[in-house]
């Protein structure tokens, strides 16, 4: 299967995305131009995204392959408060049983 990355960005402040440009690259591939800076990515989720959209497109096939038997990782890189826990395990109240 080999290694795939995704990014979510969700910025504190809504200027940022004045600085973003995404778009469709090659072989299903996302091009992203940041601040400068240009990435090719398996995929991009922004501010909207579900939890469910995030779990289909970035999990569901590392689920699977575990289930399979297979050795599986799925790792959450980021600046300390930029959202990793947020995008694993979503909405404080899903952490918080309330």
């Amino acid at each position: 299967m080999g290694i795939k990355v995704f990014a979510r960005v969700r910025p504190v402040k809504n200027a940022c995305y004045d600085e973003m440009d995404v778009k469709e690259g090659e072989n299903g591939k996302t091009d992203l131009r940041l601040k400068g800076f240009d990435f090719t990515i398996d995929g991009y989720f922004d501010k909207d995204a579900t939890q469910e959209d995030i779990y289909i497109s970035a999990g569901s096939d590392q689920v699977d392959s575990l289930l399979d038997g297979y050795s599986s990782c799925i790792m959450a890189y980021g600046q300390t408060g930029s959202g990793k826990t947020h995008t694993l395990y979503g909405p404080d109240e899903v952490l918080t049983g309330r």
